[in-house]
């Protein structure tokens, strides 16, 4: 056990006096502006990639709205409560791929199946 502890402070040792990356970076709160900056970055990035991916893929979207109108009465989309980061809730949408009455259905189906759980009738 003493050996340990040698080696444990000869390695503690050298990681104090050993410069690294993380010892030339500022702190994370002396330069609100810089990270301000990098968020809005992101953030822009993010929105103008969305944006070009939307107008790329709106024929696809199209079509698919198209074959679910066609195939079934009822809305095109489903929307959904999710919860998200922290804890906040937001409405999911996305394009309905079941039946209308689905959970009608799948209260029939547990019946009929005899069990208990439905991890599986998702």
């Amino acid at each position: 056990m003493p050996e340990y502890t040698f080696t444990s402070t000869i390695l503690e040792n050298n990681i104090n006096t050993s410069s690294s990356i993380a010892d030339t970076m500022p702190p994370r709160n002396s330069n609100k502006k810089c990270y301000y900056f990098m968020f809005m970055a992101k953030r822009s990035f993010d929105i103008v990639i969305t944006t070009i991916a939307l107008i790329l893929l709106s024929p696809l979207l199209l079509t698919v709205a198209l074959l679910i109108r066609l195939d079934s009465k009822g809305p095109i989309f489903f929307s959904q409560l999710r919860v998200g980061k922290g804890g906040k809730e937001f409405k999911m949408w996305k394009f309905r791929s079941m039946y209308i009455d689905a959970e009608k259905r799948k209260a029939e189906l547990m019946r009929r199946m005899k069990c208990k759980e439905a991890y599986y009738l998702k």
